[in-house]
């Protein structure tokens, strides 16, 4: 459970982090666009047996290997990757209606006065969590369940 906090917290930070990697002030010198040549033979095996359908993306150097950001549906995922190119993990982000039907009913039973307005999922070696985004007129939760339907209020906030 530990590391998949850790791996949460790391999936937040470069959702802000990348988005402003085209920024001559980014903070991060670690961070770099790779050539295609350059990408480990065996992240790109992997990526492509994983997203198949999907062209190569973007790929970036980080300190602890690679990450690939790529589009399905609108939506902007990464797959991480080690330095020896094996996968690590995998953030794959969605609207509600291609949230897992058993846990967006676990959810809609719990919440059902809220809306699903962003999914989340973090695929890693030890599991899968979704990280749910919910919202009325007056309040928004951050939800995270995992595939055993365990759930936890990460964030909650009130609407001003």
């Amino acid at each position: 459970m530990k590391k998949i906090l850790v791996t949460l917290s790391f999936g937040f930070l470069s959702i802000t982090g990348f988005s402003n990697s085209e920024n001559p002030g980014y903070p991060y010198d670690s961070v770099n666009k790779m050539d295609v040549k350059s990408i480990n033979v065996r992240a790109l095996k992997d990526f492509k047996s994983r997203y198949g359908n999907i062209r190569e993306g973007i790929w970036y150097t980080v300190k602890s290997g690679s990450v690939s950001y790529f589009t399905i549906d609108g939506y902007t995922n990464r797959a991480y990757y080690d330095k020896k190119g094996h996968w690590v993990y995998s953030l794959l982000s969605y609207g509600e209606t291609k949230l897992d039907r058993e846990v967006r009913k676990a959810v809609k039973i719990n919440y059902y006065d809220q809306s699903i307005t962003f999914v989340e999922e973090v695929q890693t070696i030890s599991g899968l969590v979704y990280v749910i985004t919910l919202e009325d007129k007056s309040s928004l939760k951050i939800l995270k369940i995992n595939k055993e339907g365990e759930m936890e209020i990460m964030q909650e906030m009130v609407k001003k």
